[in-house]
C-alpha cells in the first residue's frame, strides 16, 4: 500500500513527544510500512516501539547531520511497497493519505500538500476516536501554513535517482524537488484539500545556532549550492500541476494575477530560453498593485 519514512530528531524533551505521536500516527495506517532512519537518541527505540524498520549508519555532513540523497536512495531500495512517502518527523498523518495517493490517475507523479500547525504538548491517546478529535483540534487551534511549507512528498518507487547531496531540516531541497519534477514534466499534485498533515509545533534548540543557524548557516548554503542555485529553490506548492479533490485529480486551472506571475517565473527557471521573462513577472506585480492596490487574497 504505502511505506512511510522519516529521519527523526534525537527523542529528547518535547521533540520526543512530538515524534512520538507522529510515528504512532503512521503505525496506524492500515497496510502502510514505516522506516526511520538514523542513529541519533531514541530512533532504534522508538523502531521497535511502534514496530517500524529501523535503518541505521546515514551518511552525514561532518557536524552529524543526515544526508537526505543517501536516505532516498534506501528507501526506494527497503520499501516493501511501490508507493513511499517521505515525511517530516512532526507530521501527524491520518488514512486520507493512502487514498490520496491510491486516486493519483498517473504512474509518475509527486504528491505534496499544506500543513496545519498545531501545538501539542502532550502525548495523543490514540483511542478509538482520536482521528476526530484530531480534527476538531485543527479545526478550533489549527492554522493552515501557506504554500512553502511542504512536509511530506509521496512518490512511486524509482522515480528520483540520484539526489545532489541534500542536508536534512536544512532550506531548499524540498523547493529542489518540485523544480526538478517539474523539469521532467512529472506532475505535481497538491494533495492540500484531500490531507490534512498536522505538523506539531516546537522549538529549534536542537540547533546550536538555533533557527538563524538552521536557516542560514553553512549546510544551508551548502543545500542552495547542491539546488544549482536561488533560481531553482522558488518552487513551491503553489507551483503544483494539478490539484486533488473529492477523490479525483484535475489539471491546475487558475488564471488569477498570482498564478499568471508564478507561470511566468517559473516556466522562466524551467526553460532557459524564456528567462528574459523574468523581469516581466516582476512588472506584472507592480501593475497589478497599481490598479488594484486594495484587491484582498491574491498578492
Amino acid at each position: 500500500m504505502l511505506t512511510i519514512f522519516s529521519i527523526p530528531k534525537p527523542f529528547t524533551g518535547h521533540s520526543a513527544v512530538i515524534q512520538m505521536n507522529a510515528v504512532r500516527s503512521w503505525t496506524e495506517l492500515p497496510g502502510c510500512e514505516v522506516l526511520l532512519f538514523g542513529d541519533d537518541e531514541g530512533v532504534a527505540e522508538a523502531a521497535a516501539a511502534h514496530g517500524a524498520r529501523h535503518i541505521s549508519g546515514v551518511a552525514t555532513s561532518e557536524a552529524g547531520t543526515p544526508r537526505l540523497d543517501w536516505v532516498f536512495e534506501r528507501a526506494q531500495e527497503s520499501a516493501t511497497h511501490e508507493t513511499l512517502c517521505y515525511v517530516n518527523a512532526d507530521v501527524i498523518l491520518m488514512d486520507d493519505l493512502p487514498h490520496a495517493c491510491e486516486s493519483v490517475p498517473s504512474e509518475r507523479f509527486l504528491l505534496i500538500g499544506k500543513r496545519w500547525d498545531v501545538r501539542i504538548e502532550e502525548p495523543l491517546g490514540f483511542g478509538e476516536d482520536w482521528r476526530e478529535e484530531l480534527h476538531e483540534m485543527v479545526r478550533t487551534r489549527g492554522i493552515l501554513q501557506g504554500p512553502a511549507a511542504i512536509d511530506y512528498f509521496a512518490f512511486p518507487r524509482g522515480l528520483w535517482g540520484a539526489l545532489p547531496p541534500f542536508f536534512v531540516g536544512r532550506p531548499g531541497w524540498d523547493n529542489w524537488m518540485i523544480f526538478n519534477a517539474r523539469a521532467r514534466k512529472i506532475p505535481v499534485i497538491d494533495a492540500t484539500d484531500a490531507v490534512m498533515a498536522v505538523h506539531q509545533e516546537h522549538g529549534y534548540g536542537h540547533h546550536p545556532g538555533g533557527k538563524p543557524g538552521i536557516w542560514r548557516g553553512e549546510e544551508a548554503r551548502a543545500n542552495l549550492r547542491a539546488a544549482g542555485g536561488p533560481r531553482k529553490v522558488i518552487f513551491s506548492i503553489a507551483d503544483a500541476t494539478w490539484v486533488l479533490r473529492a477523490g479525483a485529480a484535475a489539471p491546475v486551472r487558475n488564471h488569477n494575477w498570482s498564478h499568471l506571475r508564478r507561470a511566468i517565473l517559473t516556466q522562466s527557471v524551467l526553460h532557459a530560453w524564456l528567462l528574459p521573462l523574468y523581469p516581466v513577472s516582476m512588472g506584472l506585480v507592480s501593475l497589478k498593485k497599481a490598479l488594484w492596490p486594495d484587491r484582498p487574497g491574491d498578492p
